[in-house]
Formats: structure tokens, sequence, C-alpha cells
């Protein structure tokens, strides 16, 4: 062999082992973004209830720790909530099945989004609306209760509410006048839902008080960066549906252009080249089969992993646990057929150069060499 010969197939070895390693991580990058936005897998973000049950527990423990550190609202009577009455009053304003039903439009759209483009920032909707009839309408009373119970007991001579167009009290009153105060409040609340929206938050809450678009959300508060806001979100989709496409071109023009070179470096012939191609696909394919089947058991094995994640309630992290579970569980289908059409494909050319070799053999047998035929017809 000589030492060009060599120096090829030391290259196209090499090439192999590039190969062997990238392309099923190139294959596993497709398919990972392809599940990630495939509606079954939205659509289990937001089908089971526990998440958002325990979403509503750690929002009230951040709120009941942010809020009386923030200048804008530690003077405010929200301030005194705890993370008990914030949770009462966020499943009151945002009951737990009205977030899953906005989840799983936002999602929905999300995932139209990422696959074909659209208006997603403006068929998402925050219901302001929505959550301020809840407040107001509430026949319980429970965010009006709620807020006044969080507040001092009023002193000698102090009235509950510091003006005559207060709505939110400062002080709560005697055990003996709350039925009648509330009573009273709950009218007033119910004759000026607005401004109990705007005295109840912070400034850059009760500006909205009717349903109201991403996009239009985001108009308003930043007026003169829409129209760079919007071009980004343009310009992301167009980028997610190019690098797609590329990945695809990439992936299919690589494997061509990768074994096209190793056949050229390391083979002499048809047969050689058939051996070279095929054990690199053949190798891919079971490297490629193999990354699903370990992320398919990676779902099963992380939740008895026992990793402590501190911030994060047991619930939810069970609920993320199923969620990845089926996020593994759908990602092991594409990569098994993936990997076993690869390995079949590179089975088949590294299995037929033996049998072209076994036939060339047979023909040679059988055809008698130009000096036997001369040596029998000297015998002759």
């Amino acid at each position: 062999m000589s030492g060009i010969r060599v120096i090829g197939r030391l290259i196209a070895i090499f090439a192999i082992v590039l190969f062997v390693g990238l392309f099923p991580i190139m294959i596993l990058a497709y398919n990972a973004q392809a599940v990630a936005t495939s509606k079954g897998v939205l659509d289990s973000l937001a089908s089971d209830s526990r998440l958002f049950e325990a979403a509503f527990s750690m929002a009230a423990k951040g709120l009941a720790r942010d809020v009386p550190t923030n200048w804008e609202t530690r003077a405010m009577p929200i301030s005194r909530l705890n993370a008990t009455q914030w949770e009462r009053i966020l499943r009151t304003v945002t009951p737990p099945a009205m977030v899953q039903r906005l989840t799983q439009d936002a999602l929905t759209e999300f995932g139209q989004w990422a696959r074909y483009g659209g208006t997603f920032l403006e068929d998402v909707i925050v219901p302001y609306g929505q959550i301020r009839r809840n407040l107001v309408g509430d026949p319980n009373q429970t965010v009006l209760r709620t807020v006044t119970e969080a507040q001092p007991l009023c002193a000698a001579g102090q009235e509950p509410l510091g003006g005559k167009d207060d709505l939110i009290a400062r002080c709560r009153p005697a055990p003996s006048d709350q039925e009648a105060f509330y009573q009273t409040l709950s009218k007033r609340w119910a004759q000026n839902p607005d401004r109990v929206w705007k005295q109840l938050w912070p400034d850059d809450a009760n500006l909205y008080t009717e349903d109201i678009s991403v996009a239009e959300l985001i108009r308003r508060e930043n007026p003169a960066d829409w129209r760079e806001y919007r071009r980004g979100w343009l310009y992301t989709s167009w980028g997610l549906n190019l690098a797609r496409g590329l990945l695809i071109l990439l992936v299919i023009g690589g494997v061509i252009a990768m074994l096209l070179t190793i056949a050229l470096l390391a083979a002499r012939n048809l047969r050689e080249a058939l051996r070279w191609v095929g054990a690199p696909l053949l190798i891919a394919g079971l490297f490629t089969l193999g990354w699903g089947l370990l992320i398919w058991a990676g779902g099963w094995i992380w939740p008895f992993a026992r990793v402590p994640v501190s911030d994060i309630p047991l619930e939810m992290q069970r609920v993320l646990y199923g969620i990845g579970r089926v996020f593994a569980q759908s990602l092991l289908f594409p990569m098994a057929w993936q990997g076993i059409l690869l390995s079949m494909t590179g089975l088949i050319l590294w299995g037929s150069s033996f049998l072209r070799g076994t036939s060339a053999t047979r023909r040679r047998v059988a055809m008698p060499s130009d000096a036997a035929l001369q040596s029998a017809g000297q015998a002759v």
C-alpha cells in the first residue's frame, strides 16, 4: 500500500470518527426542537392541573417576599399580606382553571408561531378585564376581606378609610363593626370597579382595566421601541424556520459530502467503497438509536435520582418529571426509526460489498484464464 493511500485512509478514519460523533447529535438537535414545539408536548405542559396549583403557592410566596421591599408597593395596604393571604387572593382573581385555559391557548399559539410563524403577540391575551371582574364581583368578598384583615386594628377615633374616595382600608375596624363595614364597602366596590382596581395595585398594573393583547401591552409600555420588538419577533420566527431548513440541508448535505470524501480517500474500488461508506452509516445509526434510548431511560430514571431542588415545591417537581417523561417518550420514536433506517442502510451497503466480492470470485473461477486456454491448446 502506497504512502498516499495510507495517509488517505488515516484521514478517512478521522472523518469517520467525526461523522459518527457529530451526525447523531445533529439528528438529536433537530428532533429535540421539533418535539419541543409539537402539539403533544405543548399540551402536556398545560394538561396537569397540579402544575398550576403548585405555581400559585410559589407566586404567593414570591409576592409576600417582594412587595414589602419594593419602593413602589411597600407603603400600600397589599404590602401587609402574607403568603397565605396572597394565595387566597390569586386564586380568587385568577382561578387555576382560568390560568390553565389561558396557558393552553398561549402554548398553542406559540407552537403555531414556532412552526409556521404568524401573529403570536397579537393572539395572546392578558385578561385584565376578567381579573377585575373576578375581584369586584366575588360574592364572598374575598379580596376585600383579605386585604382588610391584613391591616392593623384601627386606633381609637381612626377610620378604616382615609377619605371619602378611598376604597381600600388602611386599618381594620373592630370585630363588631366589620360585617357592616364589609357590606357598605362592597357596594361601593361594585359601583366603582375601575377605582378599586387603580387603588389596589401599583401604578404599573392599574393602568389596564380591560383585556389586552401582549402586542398592545408591549406597545403601550414601550411605544418608542415597539417597532423594534415587533421586528425582532418577526425575525426570530423567520430565523427558526430558516434554522430548521438549514439544519435539514446540513444533515443531508453533510452526510453525502462526508461519505463521498471517505470513499474517495480510502476505497480503491466499488467493493471497498461500499464497506467504507456502509460501516459509518451502521455505527451512526446505532449511536442515533442509542441517544434516543438513553434519553427515554433518563426520562424514567430522573424522578428517582432524588436531585434536590429546594426552590421548587415537591408537587411541581412531580409534574415536571411527568412532562420530562412525555418529552423523552416523544423523542424516542423519531430517534428510533431514523437510527434503525440508518443502521439498515449501512448494513445493506456493507453486506453487499461481500456479496459483490463473492460473485466476482465465482466468475473468476468459472471463467478460465487466457494462459490456461493457451496451455490446453498446446496440449491438444
